[in-house]
């Protein structure tokens, strides 16, 4: 619809499940931009979102940069942080996060032990698209959601059982206590 969230984080994204095929539905919208072409003038807006998910041209003043590129720089963010445990960036608070992100500073990738038994060249291959998407730069990254989806797509993963590590078991928790009220 020519609306790019360009706030993409876990909080709001919700996960279902339909004929046992898993759907991403984003749910808040909040910092939406509409295309560049639209009355919406994107040089007076400021800098805001959250660190370690949010693009580096979001962090500079250049947002008006803003596309399709600035939300999959998100999505490589949450690829990351599902398949090592926390964010592709260090820092101590946002400050030191933004400036990591700037700068390119992505972590050494350390999978989550439910992963560490995927096929290398699985690994490896998920990697080198995950680095592509959290590129600091913008025309580094992939080009449309349709590009990074296909990459994706060619990764032949292995069917797995889902974790049951701390982070599943909260998962459900929560999910199965908002099903009671």
């Amino acid at each position: 619809r020519g609306v790019g969230p360009r706030d993409i984080k876990p909080e709001i994204v919700l996960i279902s499940i339909c004929d046992e095929a898993l759907f991403a539905k984003l749910v808040d919208f909040g910092l939406a931009m509409r295309p560049a072409n639209s009355l919406y003038d994107a040089a007076e807006t400021v800098t805001f979102g959250t660190p370690g998910y949010i693009a580096p041209e979001q962090i500079a003043v250049g947002l008006s940069e803003a596309c399709p590129a600035t939300d999959i720089y998100s999505v490589g963010s949450i690829l990351y942080e599902l398949v090592c445990g926390k964010l592709p960036f260090a820092g101590h608070c946002g400050e030191t996060i933004l400036k990591a992100q700037l700068e390119g500073e992505i972590r050494p990738f350390v999978w989550r032990e439910y992963l560490k038994n995927t096929p290398e060249e699985v690994r490896c291959e998920l990697e080198k698209i995950i680095r592509h998407a959290l590129s600091p730069h913008i025309w580094e990254r992939y080009l449309s959601a349709s590009d990074f989806r296909r990459e994706l797509g060619r990764i032949k993963v292995p069917v797995m059982p889902l974790p049951h590590d701390d982070v599943m078991a909260e998962l459900w928790d929560c999910a199965t206590h908002q099903a009671d009220a």
